[in-house]
């Protein structure tokens, strides 16, 4: 990840070259990728080719996915909120 957080979206990602280059299996890096892909980090373009989509996004995601969250599991959130005034002497 640190290597392409400072590329520019749209940069292609071979996932052979990046096994090679780092040295390790093509396996390992399609399990980083699949991760990357499910916060929308990277897309896929071809065969065993990706784009990267940039860090920027990263904030949105997880605020839709926060979102979700609450709306799923809302006595959840309602206890964790609870719990967190309780800490800070806000209740």
């Amino acid at each position: 990840l640190n290597k392409y957080q400072g590329f520019p979206a749209g940069h292609k990602i071979v996932v052979d070259s990046a096994a090679k280059e780092l040295g390790v299996e093509r396996r390992r890096i399609y399990d980083v990728v699949n991760i990357l892909e499910s916060i929308s980090l990277v897309g896929k373009q071809g065969k065993n080719a990706y784009t990267w989509l940039g860090m920027e996004r990263l904030d949105k995601v997880f605020g839709r996915l926060q979102a979700q969250a609450i709306l799923e599991y809302p006595e959840d959130a309602k206890r964790y909120l609870d719990s967190s005034l309780e800490v800070t002497g806000n209740a």
